[in-house]
């Protein structure tokens, strides 16, 4: 009996030990995606993970559409080279993949994958850009107003005043004041600054249009207005331009205002005075050369378009290639288009434009078809005001796209339905959106009347400017539903709370309402401790003003802390709302007994959304909070006995999936969403151990690219308006030029976009250079942002050249790997000289490095500036900085990434835990 248990043992583990050797290689990619739709890289690498039971692979065949491309000698499952032929534009290709160990047995094959090719030569796009009809975005018109100055003052500042009585306004009605400025200009209405220039680009071509109201009382009203020059910023002068440069010397102003009753106010010599003397009339808008190069375009929809196509015989595929700017989403047979939402992902639309593939086999059906594109304004036209410009990007336009549809029938013969002239405009659900400001749907603007009855074609437009390129990563999806955990009742209206901050919208279902109530939505972190809307009241740091200096404080303290970067909201075009705010969105009821909406191209950061405008209570079952990001896959997570690591550890990872929203790694979802490039750096080894998002790296990473000056310089935002380059970047920042290939080439193997950043790096550290002393240290940059005591912030000298010392040692291995020796020579020799500098004027004795706390002496272990023997020096001052903090933390950004790190290595993990 024992022998036969043996027997039957021994052949059972011969066969499990057999089974293991047969698996098959699992997890097919292609350019890191599994099953791409949409690639135009003319040399797809494939990778894949080996099989169970292989400790290293000998060898491998790839199989490509039933052909075998041979077996290959080597160890390599990552990125491996192409095998095949010249891919073209559509093309879908199955592959699969056996391997060998090196015992020389063979695994099974692999179960299929496949890949979709974009769109691979320009000539192949047979689409044209299409956008609204001309009568569906009409010129502002500024009637009899005229371009106004006056003498200027010792400082080269002309003043203009005007006064007028006011009644007041209805509900629902506005006063818009529509004004614009040769060149930077400032307004004070009843004494409250009501528009200040923001931001580093000035672009004095674009009218601001404002709703006037809140900043009016009833009586006499005053208006002053202070005009600049337009010239380069000197000493405490607040100019500061950068791109759009107004004629030399001009100081104008153009203004009307619009009332309820339907008369207006406009700038002229009459109505208006100044403390320096007489007003002069310039002429009306376009009668003087600058006025000709306003921007006078008032849409504001939403636009729609749709084509109607006949299908006569069998199709055996259908491949869609779509964008639209800012996002697009495609509709065919009134069903949406694959699961990405906010597409395309924001790039410069000067240099590249991205565009999806989607395969519809099956989708279409025989018969009549509608295939129908829903386009928002996004990135592209952005129009609330904000401190980064990019209301005035050069890109800026109206919303526009551009379709094909390659319909293949059984027969062989070829069809494409493509965007042009003949597609009709069409009624669209979203009257407004802005991705700061949110959206407006439910309820047609004017402009539109007569698209729903057929009457308006489609224009066609020029396209953005930027090459079109197959979007390789993964789009924004909707990752998860999280459910309501309470509903809190308020004066007004109600707060759900779904338990956790998230980054999308809310899915809202409205029941009982009437035919023209209006629901809004606010988005929120927190709320105040009695349990109301926080949009006031909170004293917390992010709700009320609490910055540094009191005087800013004084101006702001009228506004949120957490809005402070938010100037102004433009949807008084379209319907003026008392409560319109960043990260609200608007729905006007349609009267049908049960209404669901969510927003399709507006995002906000929250845990509360703050819900008025109901006639009944919510329920939890109403409403849903849909978590978006960029939908790579998770690869890997950490557990460990500690409920209060575990807890932190998700809070990090579920900032970064909040903080990669739509292919741009941001700082934070609400206030900003900018791709600031130091954020994007420190946390690019976090993603390495938990998610999956090379080709999101890489995207972005060709974005810094596009973003890069002939100069070599980089911005500390990505994409960029041209903001980002007079503050915020250097060393510092810039890393993530070096710091994320590198990270992509050591966890992911990722050669190719180091070798697409390496002449990108070559002259940034060129230009990097001309900034340096002669012993090699520079000293722009932000610093360490920001410590929990100002004090022991680091000196920005110190803690940015540690990163040009770093970047130049990066610029040496890749040139190593490359086989540059003079260059590796070159910058070794750079990053060297840098350290020896660092150690000579920040080597403070008794190993402390500059102030001494825990930024300072984690980077000098972490950059490699401390000689060995000083290291155990200089990891118990490290020690030393941290008990003094009562072991607490007291470092920015910057050293949060080191001090951990560095501590451990020195043994006292007790102090990192």
């Amino acid at each position: 009996m024992t022998g036969k248990r043996t027997a039957v043992f021994a052949l059972g583990l011969a066969g499990l030990l057999g089974a293991a050797f047969a698996a098959a290689p699992e997890g097919l990619t292609a350019e890191y995606r599994e099953n791409p739709d949409g690639l135009d890289t003319p040399s797809p690498r494939l990778s894949w993970r080996l099989p169970d039971g292989t400790a290293r692979q000998a060898a491998y065949e790839l199989e490509i559409d039933g052909v075998s491309q041979g077996r290959v000698a080597s160890s390599e499952s990552l990125n491996a080279d192409w095998p095949g032929g010249p891919l073209a534009t559509s093309q879908r290709v199955t592959w699969r993949v056996r391997t060998w160990d090196e015992a020389g047995r063979a695994s099974d094959w692999s179960a299929p994958a496949t890949f979709t090719m974009g769109v691979m030569r320009p000539e192949d796009w047979r689409a044209k850009w299409i956008g609204p009809a001309p009568e569906t975005r009409p010129d502002y018109d500024f009637g009899a107003a005229q371009w106004i100055t006056a003498p200027a003052d010792a400082q080269g500042v002309v003043t203009l005043e005007t006064a007028f009585p006011f009644d007041g306004a209805r509900p629902g009605t506005c006063v818009e004041f529509v004004h614009a400025g040769v060149s930077q200009h400032e307004i004070r209405v009843n004494g409250r600054l009501f528009h200040q220039w923001a931001g580093h680009v000035h672009d004095w071509r674009y009218p601001r249009f404002r709703d006037l109201t809140p900043y009016l009382a009833k009586g006499t009203n005053t208006i002053v207005v202070r005009v600049f020059a337009d010239r380069p910023r000197k000493g405490t002068d607040p100019v500061d331009p950068i791109r759009v440069h107004a004629p030399e010397g001009v100081r104008a102003f153009l203004a009307r205002l619009d009332f309820p009753d339907g008369t207006a106010r406009v700038t002229g010599a009459d109505g208006w005075t100044s403390p320096q003397g007489p007003v002069t009339a310039l002429g009306r808008v376009r009668e003087t050369s600058y006025g000709k190069r306003l921007k006078l375009r008032t849409e504001t929809v939403s636009p729609a378009f749709a084509k109607t196509f006949e299908v006569a015989k069998p199709v055996k595929t259908a491949t869609l290639h779509v964008t639209g700017v800012g996002f697009c989403e495609a509709y065919l047979n009134g069903r949406k288009i694959g699961k990405k939402v906010l597409d395309p992902s924001p790039t410069d639309y000067t240099k590249r434009v991205l565009y999806s593939t989607y395969r519809l086999d099956g989708a279409v059906r025989a018969g009549a078809n509608e295939l129908k594109l829903l386009v928002g304004h996004g990135w592209y036209d952005m129009r609330s005001t904000l401190v980064w410009n990019f209301e005035t990007a050069p890109w800026r336009d109206f919303p526009r796209c551009l379709a094909q549809l390659e319909l293949v029938y059984a027969d062989g013969t070829k069809e494409i339905v493509a965007t042009d002239g003949s597609w009709r405009q069409v009624e669209s659900p979203v009257a407004y959106d802005d991705l700061f400001e949110g959206e407006i749907a439910g309820m047609r603007p004017p402009e539109e009347s007569g698209s729903a009855a057929g009457g308006l074609h489609a224009a066609e437009v020029p396209g953005p400017g930027g090459r079109l390129v197959a979007e390789a990563q993964p789009g924004a999806e909707i990752v998860r539903e999280i459910p309501v955990k309470r509903v809190v009742p308020f004066d007004g209206g109600f707060i759900l709370d779904f338990g956790e901050n998230v980054v999308g919208w809310a899915r809202l279902t409205r029941r009982g309402q009437r035919k023209g109530d209006v629901v809004s939505v606010r988005y929120d972190e927190r709320i105040s401790p009695d349990g109301t809307p926080a949009e006031s009241s909170v004293k917390d740091g992010l709700h009320d003003f609490n910055f540094w200096d009191a005087a800013r404080a004084t101006e702001a303290a009228r506004k949120r802390y957490v809005d402070m970067h938010f100037r102004a909201t433009a949807s008084h075009r379209v319907r003026p709302f008392a409560d319109a705010a960043p990260q609200t969105d608007h729905f006007v009821c349609s009267g049908e007994p049960v209404e669901t909406y969510e927003p399709r191209f507006a995002y906000s950061g929250f845990r509360y959304a703050v819900v008025r405008g109901l006639r009944r209570p919510p329920v939890p079952a109403d409403a849903v909070a849909c978590f978006v990001r960029t939908a790579f896959p998770a690869i890997g997570s950490f557990a460990c006995s500690d409920d209060g690591f575990n807890r932190l550890m998700a809070a990090g990872v579920r900032a970064y999936e909040s903080n990669f929203t739509d292919g741009v790694p941001t700082d934070c979802p609400h206030r900003e969403k900018n791709g600031w490039t130091g954020d994007a750096a420190i946390a690019s080894e976090l993603a390495q151990y938990v998610f999956e998002n090379t080709a999101g790296y890489g995207k972005w990473l060709r974005d810094v690219f596009d973003a890069q000056l002939p100069d070599g310089d980089i911005p500390c935002i990505v994409p960029t308006s041209g903001w980002g380059f007079h503050w915020g970047n250097g060393p510092a920042w810039d890393a993530a030029l070096s710091v994320i290939p590198w990270n992509l080439w050591i966890y992911r193997g990722d050669r190719r976009i180091l070798d697409e950043a390496y002449p990108h790096l070559v002259r940034y550290l060129a230009h990097t250079a001309t900034k340096a002393d002669a012993d090699g240290l520079v000293r722009h940059g932000l610093g360490d942002w920001i410590p929990v005591e100002k004090a022991h912030m680091p000196a920005v000298e110190f803690t940015s050249s540690c990163f040009y010392s770093q970047a130049q040692c990066i610029a040496a291995e890749i040139a190593r790997l490359k086989g540059l020796a003079d260059d590796a020579a070159r910058f070794a020799a750079g990053a060297a000289k840098t350290a020896a500098a660092l150690r000579a004027k920040y080597a403070k004795g008794k190993g402390v490095y500059d102030n001494g706390g825990q930024t300072a002496q984690a980077f000098a272990l972490a950059f490699g500036i401390a000689p060995e023997a000083e290291v155990p020096a200089v990891e118990a001052q490290l020690a030393a900085a941290v008990e003094r903090a009562g072991g607490h933390v007291d470092m920015g950004l910057l050293g949060t990434k080191h001090v951990f790190r560095a501590l451990s290595r020195a043994g006292r993990t007790d102090l990192a835990w």
